[in-house]
């Protein structure tokens, strides 16, 4: 699906306006950075500027300067993990953000924007879902919607969402309002830390959830679970089935499915990982894909299918996916009905199924 960043005033503009303020901002704060580095010297030793490989805009790693506010890891004394290495010094230069000042020289050089998405770790950029990594489209920045929208309080979904709001609707009077709020953001001092590290919590990837249910890979411990429902009448009824289960026939099919770009196979489970539906996407495509749903037949009408239904429709999103296509028998008017209200509309009919389609938001 095509995606297209919205830029309200002219990328050069931008440009010319990250040089001439971040010239001046060097200038005007080399005596805080002299006595800062003079202070990180005595308190943590050399070296006093720390140096990370971080990507840009469209990928590309540059390297990211900042004070240090760490020690070195030393296993034998115990520094290990952030919470071990970080000082009250290195929170204190976190809590005023003087530890990003050299930041203002990658500005100067172009590997970064005064505002836009902060620039993450290069390792995060195999977790990202094809919509996290929009995020890159424009250059990393000091300071960023998501920074002054909660910080480090917020979930990794809502950061990128902030980010990805950002990319597509950049405006001058909006960059003004966020390095504006960063000032109250710094002298206020919030969301320095989430409620459970000394730094932001790391990134796993993607979150495909709903409540305490969430989606993981189909594995072979399933297939068994797979059978006894599709043999349940109550499943059989709603799904097109052109062959008797069985589990070793299903092992077969496991081991089909999983060399089959065009597929990707799911269970929904519950907070104690028990398999409450089975989900997945055939015939996937650029632009989307089709979707099929049995849920546990012993909870059938409890709400998992609207749950399941939610959680694929978020994961088709985060694929950049525009539709998502699914069929049901002819006759099922209820199934038909249960669609309709989440969004699906009719397309026709094929042999003895009905065709449904829903566009995902952009």
């Amino acid at each position: 699906m095509p995606y297209n960043v919205c830029m309200r005033y002219d990328p050069n503009g931008k440009r010319l306006f990250d040089v001439l303020t971040s010239g001046i901002g060097l200038f005007l704060s080399l005596p805080i950075q002299l006595g800062v580095g003079v202070v990180v010297r005595a308190n943590l030793g050399s070296p006093v500027i720390f140096k990370q490989e971080r990507p840009g805009k469209d990928g590309e790693i540059f390297t990211l300067y900042k004070f240090r506010t760490m020690r070195e890891p030393d296993p034998e004394r115990g520094l290990v993990s952030n919470e071990d290495r970080i000082t009250p010094f290195g929170k204190a230069l976190r809590a005023t953000s003087l530890d990003e000042l050299p930041e203002l020289w990658n500005v100067l050089k172009g590997d970064m924007s005064l505002v836009g998405p902060r620039p993450l770790r290069t390792f995060y950029m195999d977790l990202y879902s094809p919509r996290q990594h929009l995020r890159h489209s424009v250059r990393p920045g000091l300071t960023g919607l998501a920074q002054v929208s909660g910080r480090n309080s917020l979930t990794w979904d809502e950061r990128f969402e902030l980010d990805l709001k950002y990319a597509r609707n950049i405006t001058f009077s909006q960059d003004l309002q966020i390095m504006l709020k960063t000032i109250t953001t710094v002298l206020k001092r919030n969301d320095i830390t989430d409620s459970k590290n000394a730094t932001m919590s790391a990134f796993t990837g993607p979150t495909y959830s709903v409540d305490q249910y969430s989606l993981r890979r189909l594995r072979e411990c399933d297939l068994q679970t797979r059978v006894d429902w599709m043999r349940d009448e109550r499943v059989s009824q709603g799904i097109t089935l052109n062959y008797e289960p069985t589990i070793e026939g299903m092992r077969k099919w496991f081991e089909g499915i999983q060399k089959n770009a065009s597929r990707r196979d799911f269970v929904i489970v519950d907070g104690a990982d028990e398999v409450v539906a089975m989900v997945g996407f055939t015939g996937i495509c650029d632009f989307g894909a089709k979707l099929y749903i049995f849920v546990d037949p012993n909870r059938q009408g409890s709400g998992l299918g609207t749950i399941a239904m939610r959680i694929l429709e978020k994961y088709g999103y985060h694929q950049l996916w525009d539709h998502l296509k699914l069929e049901t028998k002819v006759g099922n008017s209820r199934q038909v009905n249960f669609y309709q209200r989440l969004g699906y509309v009719v397309e026709g009919e094929r042999n003895d199924k009905i065709l449904m389609r829903k566009q995902l938001p952009a």
